[in-house]
């Protein structure tokens, strides 16, 4: 019986307009003009991997690390944050919270938005009575697809990976599940497609046919 449920937030209970290239790319320019080489940006490299490589060298180099990430945080504060107020709940998401508090089930958002956006999602979605626990990327020191990011919401919620789902509509939560030695759950309605959600346990349409799971459990 699983007694512990960890949702991704933005692609799996909301969809959120944000544009991630225009992002990425206001972002660079912000540390490169902060003394970041363009030569060391990847665009492979997550943007927030990216503003975390920018400051570990800007801080080895001597420069104004401190206000190139308060610059970039601020910057993704602000975007996520209009995002947010405009979020979309998305079909089925709000049962499936409903339906783990009737069971008794513990319910925690693991997410790398920041703090107070995940939580603007939650009150304007209504699901913010549903969850137990919010860890956003600065409640944590690596955010997922480090496991960390999965352990630390298990150890506040006193649970343990065995008895956890995972759930997500990207890879970064499917690795972090798996690493932490979590069931994993794949949706289909954010970034994430049937390759690269592979490695997740079961894929789902979307959260809406999680609770044909739920109530086998």
């Amino acid at each position: 019986m699983h007694d512990t449920f960890l949702f991704d937030v933005d692609g799996t209970l909301v969809t959120m307009e944000l544009d991630f290239v225009l992002i990425r790319k206001n972002v660079d320019a912000l540390l490169v003009s902060c003394g970041y080489p363009q030569k060391l940006l990847n665009e492979t490299t997550s943007t927030l991997e990216t503003i975390n490589q920018a400051v570990e060298y800007m801080r080895t180099n001597q420069l104004d690390w401190e206000g190139a990430k308060r610059k970039a945080d601020k910057y993704l504060e602000k975007v996520e944050m209009e995002a947010a107020s405009k979020a979309v709940l998305i079909k089925g998401a709000k049962n499936v919270l409903e339906l783990l508090k009737k069971k008794k089930v513990k319910v925690g958002i693991i997410t790398r938005n920041n703090k107070r956006v995940a939580v603007l999602i939650l009150e304007k979605s209504g699901l913010k009575p549903y969850v137990d626990i919010v860890l956003a990327r600065d409640d944590v020191e690596k955010v997922k697809p480090h496991p960390d990011h999965v352990l630390k919401a298990l150890e506040e919620l006193h649970s343990s990976p065995a008895n956890t789902v995972v759930v997500g509509d990207h890879h970064f939560e499917i690795e972090a599940g798996n690493a932490a030695g979590c069931f994993t759950v794949g949706v289909l309605t954010g970034s994430g497609t049937r390759e690269t959600l592979k490695d997740a346990d079961i894929v789902l349409e979307s959260i809406d046919g999680l609770k044909e799971f739920i109530m086998a459990q």
